[in-house]
Order: structure tokens, then sequence, then C-alpha cells
């Protein structure tokens, strides 16, 4: 479409000439003369013929030369530098005198206001004209670009944290609300000289695995001329996976008989129970090692057998007792903070350091990790030496029945329930509850140590120590 200008006379001169013509003023400042013939060239004659005219008038004046001999391609005395002002002198009246209120913009629009121009280092012989608006848009869509690419990954980052803390939000509420799968039993035993009454309660609980096991049995075994009887009653939690507290659960009371057996051969003795059951732990351990079992267990067992309990202890499971109110604890939680339990790692050349936590001290091994310097199994942390640094033998106790109180019990837990819970908390817990079923008792306990944390398995297990009246005389 083409716009009357009256400036230098009536001339069709439209958006595509004068844009030529701007290219050819700034061919000339890059003293590029011969391109700027060319694109001088493509003009239209009635164009080229007013832009030459207008040159030969204007430099005639100032170069003293003939009019006749003048033309862009003319050799003037003045630079090409003057020859591109000369140009765009002559186009700057003649366009914006055209340029009033009622067509401004249909003028941009055709590339008739004069603009400000760009050029690519090409070897194109014409060079490419933008305007302010195209230049503009381009760098706003460039460092949208570069901000976008900046901004992604960071973006990508706080995305997957809060999908993330999310997940947990819906995961921590899912298990505030639901309820807690427990699976609980009660048996109950009547013996010559008293009556049990056992519950047993598990709960896999936030943890990925069940691996905790337990352990309700009587054993007979010959001790001189005499049957005797034992009552074993154990918990067994399991790390690394199940396999050896499984193997605990279904071998233990054979090597205690045996070792029962081997060390009480002329009479029944405190020290042949002693030495028995360190024996019978230590047996246990050689078999799971022979069976290449992987992972490892901790156990707290109560023997009831001689008119005592005896206790043995291997990692951070717990027995306590409920002495008709009176809160006693009957095994020590071994565990790597304790010296006293550390000394035969570091003398097997083990080494204890912070777990993956970073607050939790472990024996280390090749960046592995477990909590309990004591325990069956764990066969693959091996000291420095060459002899795996765990302990195998259990820590023994002993309380006489004869101390006894009426509405008294034995409490054996893992340490999820202690993890959360001191042994007085779960004493007052049993003895408040003492006209309940010892089972009822033991779920309450692990679902109670589940609510206010926990996140290991839970088990727990309630006996109850009632004597006929008989055997109180």
């Amino acid at each position: 479409m083409g716009i009357i200008i009256n400036s230098i006379g009536v001339t069709m001169f439209n958006g595509c000439n004068f844009s030529k013509a701007l290219n050819c003023a700034n061919l000339l400042r890059l003293n590029n003369e011969e391109d700027a013939n060319k694109q001088f060239s493509t003009l239209s004659q009635e164009v080229q013929g007013k832009i030459s005219g207008y040159l030969s008038e204007s430099f005639s004046k100032a170069n003293n030369i003939e009019s006749d001999k003048a033309s862009i391609l003319g050799q003037y005395t003045c630079t090409l530098e003057e020859k591109a002002q000369a140009i765009e002198a002559f186009l700057g009246p003649s366009v914006l005198s055209a340029i009033d209120k009622e067509n401004r913009d249909a003028l941009m629009q055709q590339g008739l206001q004069r603009p400000s121009l760009a050029f690519k280092n090409s070897s194109a012989s014409t060079p490419e004209v933008k305007s302010y608006e195209e230049i503009w848009a381009n760098s706003v869509i460039g460092i949208c670009l570069i901000v976008t690419l900046f901004l992604l990954p960071l973006g990508l980052y706080y995305i997957l944290n809060a999908l993330e803390g999310l997940e947990r939000m819906t995961s921590n509420s899912a298990n505030s609300s639901s309820t807690l799968t427990t699976h609980s039993s009660l048996i109950k035993n009547d013996y010559p000289n008293c009556k049990r009454q056992v519950g047993i309660a598990h709960a896999q609980g936030k943890s990925k695995q069940m691996e905790d096991e337990h352990l309700v049995e009587q054993i007979s075994f010959k001790a001189g001329h005499s049957h005797v009887q034992a009552e074993i009653y154990g918990i067994f939690d399991g790390h690394g996976g199940k396999d050896v507290s499984l193997f605990a659960q279904h071998n233990l009371s054979s090597h205690l008989k045996n070792s029962l057996e081997l060390f009480n051969r002329g009479t029944l003795s405190d020290e042949g129970i002693f030495a028995a059951i360190k024996e019978a732990f230590v047996s246990l351990d050689c078999a799971c090692e022979k069976d290449r079992l992987t992972g490892g267990s901790t156990a707290t067992v109560a023997i009831i057998l001689n008119d005592h309990i005896w206790v043995a202890n291997i990692g951070d499971s717990r027995t306590v007792l409920n002495n008709g109110g009176s809160a006693i604890q009957l095994s020590e939680d071994q565990k790597c903070d304790n010296e006293k339990y550390t000394k035969g790692v570091l003398a097997r050349k083990g080494k204890i350091g912070v777990g993956s936590d970073r607050k939790t001290l472990r024996v280390m091994v090749n960046n592995c990790g477990v909590a309990v310097p004591r325990a069956i199994g764990d066969h693959k942390y091996v000291g420095e030496n060459g002899q795996c640094c765990i302990v195998h033998t259990p820590k023994i106790t002993k309380y006489s029945l004869e101390d006894i109180k009426e509405n008294s019990a034995l409490i054996l837990a893992c340490d999820g329930i202690w993890d959360v819970c001191s042994t007085k908390q779960a004493v007052a817990f049993e003895n408040k509850n003492h006209d309940k079923s010892p089972d009822i008792v033991a779920k309450e306990l692990i679902t109670k140590a589940y609510n206010a944390g926990s996140g290991d398995n839970l088990s727990a297990m309630v006996v109850r120590i009632e004597k006929n009246k008989s055997s109180q005389k």
C-alpha cells in the first residue's frame, strides 16, 4: 500500500522501498559500497530518481560538483558515512512528515516509521534490518528462555520436595488415624506349683517388614537322678531379616535342654544353670553361623527354674517385673553407648561409629552398622583381626520366686516398646490393668507405644506369676 509524501514531491513511497533505502545507508556505514549499490538497484526507478536527485543536489552544493555527474556510486570527495547521512536526511523528513495521528499505526505496520537498525554478521549481500519492536520481542523471548532454563531444575527440586513432604504428611495422617494391626494370643499353663497366664501381642508397626518372634515353652531335662521342669519365655527382635529370630524361636529350647543336662549331671545347681544358659546361646549362635544365616537378632529370655527367674539378655530387648506394683528391671539394655558392652567389640578390633541417622552409635564395618554390640548372628561384622566383633554371650541375672508378691507379672518386650516407654511406665500400666487378660494388656501396651511414635516392630509378652494358695504355705 502506497503512502503519498509531499516533502520533495508527490511520490508513491511504500514501506519496502523505505526499508531498502535504509539498508543502503547502513551498508555505506559498514564501508560496503558494493552491496549498497546492489541494494540501491532494487529500489523502484521512481525512488532511485528521487534519492539520486536529492543526493546530486546536496553533494553538488556541498562539494562544488556538477549535478549531472552526481550519483549514489559517484566518486565524491565525501566519505561513505557522509553519503549514508545524506540518504537518512532525505528519508527522515520525507517519511516523518507523512506520519500523522490517523495513519501512524498503519505506517508502523508497513515499516515506514524510521527505525533503529541492527545487522547480522553474515556474508549475505543484503543485511537484515529489524525494528525496535522486533529487537525488543526477540530479547524478551531470549531472556525468558534463559530464565526458564535456569529456574527449571530449581523448580523441579522444590516441586519434588513438596510432593515428598505431602506424601509423608499423608502417610503420617493415615498412620495416626488408622487402627494398628495387632496379633495377640492367650496361653494358659497349669503347672504343679503355679498357674501361668501368658499374653503375647505383635505388630509390624511402621517398619517395612516384621522381624520379631516369641517363644513360650516348657522343657523337661535330666539332672542327676531327677527330671526337672523349666518354663521358657522369650522375645526375639530380628534385624537384617527374620532368619535369625525365627531360628532362635525354633531351636533355643533344644540347645538349652542339652546344655542343662551337660552342666548338671550330678545334681541341679545355680552354677550349672548359669553355665548351661550361657553355653546354650553360644551353641545356638554357632548353629546360625553353620547354616550361614544372614542378619541377626536380640533376645530377652526368662527361664523359671529351680525356684528362680533366670533372665538371659542379648541386645536391647528387655525383661521387667511388676512385683505387686513395684518396678524391677531384670535385664540391662546392651547398646553401643554403654562402654561396658563395647569393650568386647573393641577387643576384637571392631569399630564404633555413628549410623546413618547421625545420632545412634553402632558397630561399624565397611559402612554397615548394627545398633547392638551383642546379638545372635551378625557374623558379617568382622574386626581387623579377622574375628567377628559382635559378642554372642548373654548377660544373665536371677530373681527368687520367694520374693514374688501377689498380683505380679513379667513383661518382656523388644526395643520398639522401650524406645518410647520406661520400665516404670510399663509396670504401672500392667499394674493398673492387672484385672484384664494378659493378652489384652500386651495388645494395649504395643498400641500405646505405636501412638507414642515408635517407628519399629512392636512385640510384648505379659506373664502372670500367680502362686497357688498351697504353694504359699
